[in-house]
């Protein structure tokens, strides 16, 4: 690699954006936002047909990998203390993270600063090498309730961020028909939310929040109030739509078995203030198919996780 590093031209119509985006010309090229990256000691020209301001910045390969990033990070609440505390931590992009650890231990926290819902009280939250100082683009977080809007159908409930953002009908539709096809509900387009099932009305938020095509997913306990065996179809469907489309992507559970399944790394964090306790690798391939579950090296998971939450459940 050249010792310069890699150049990231991010050209915006927003003068807030402040991220580098390493996906491909055309992807951006469609969402309005145009990228291009050389691995060269001069910054490439710009093109030609566009008057859209322009940031440049300098990344290392390690920086591009490393997509999100804790310095120093940790978070207060008046009335409750410290409830944070993570001195270091990097993820890598496309990468699945879940967080495992006991009620109150700081996961849901960990999930809001990330969103920037809140501001760490000391330290910063790095997202794609620059702060996190405002909602990022290309984020999705999906919550334990679906939240579904009662009084739309199933096709305006997923193109809802596109209604909000003054997409024209024929778009929304679009984007509602594709999201609805990735969580098998193409034909539920007409429903409404009280002539769904739970777990139906958590395909449909699932589907809202994919729709926008994020970078990041924030998933904070989505299936913990569904049956075993809905919650674990959700979990298949859930592995294959990362595999797919490679989102880095982050999960609070409580559930073991839900965390040896759809993660590549597991973070066990301590009772308040929640630490990192441990770190588990997870190599198994994605997707991961129902009869992984039964596989040797998942139930070793299991067995590791269980292991490391009884050591820390007092510490």
């Amino acid at each position: 690699m050249d010792e310069c590093g890699p150049y990231c031209l991010i050209l915006t119509p927003s003068p807030r954006s402040s991220t580098c985006d390493p996906r491909t010309w055309s992807e951006r090229q469609r969402e309005g936002v145009h990228c291009v990256a050389a691995l060269a000691r001069e910054v490439p020209a710009l093109p030609r047909f566009t008057r859209a301001p322009v940031r440049v910045f300098q990344f290392t390969g390690k920086e591009l990998a490393m997509f999100l990033r804790f310095d120093n990070v940790a978070h207060t609440y008046a009335d409750s203390g410290t409830v944070l505390d993570i001195p270091e931590l990097t993820i890598e992009e496309g990468s699945f993270v879940a967080l495992i650890g006991s009620s109150g231990c700081g996961k849901s926290t960990f999930l809001r600063l990330l969103s920037s819902l809140e501001r760490p009280s000391t330290g910063t939250v790095h997202i794609a090498g620059a702060p996190a100082d405002g909602t990022p683009d290309s984020l999705a977080m999906v919550f334990q309730e679906p939240a579904l809007l009662p009084w739309l159908t199933v096709e305006n409930n997923i193109a809802l961020p596109f209604r909000l953002t003054g997409k024209k009908r024929s778009e929304r539709r679009k984007a509602a028909e594709r999201g609805a096809r990735r969580v098998g509900l193409a034909d539920a387009l007409s429903l409404y939310p009280n002539q769904l099932s739970g777990g139906m009305k958590m395909r449909v938020s699932l589907a809202r929040a994919l729709a926008t095509e994020p970078r990041l997913v924030l998933l904070d306990e989505p299936f913990a109030a569904l049956d075993e065996i809905t919650r674990n179809s959700l979990n298949e469907d859930l592995s294959l739509l990362h595999h797919r489309n490679r989102w880095t992507t982050v999960l609070v559970t409580h559930s073991v078995h839900e965390a040896a399944f759809l993660a590549d790394r597991i973070l066990v964090l301590s009772p308040r203030p929640g630490r990192i306790a441990a770190d588990l690798s997870n190599p198994a391939p994605q997707p991961r198919p129902a009869a992984y579950r039964e596989d040797s090296s998942c139930l070793k998971t299991v067995t590791a996780l269980h292991r490391k939450l009884r050591e820390h459940a007092f510490a």
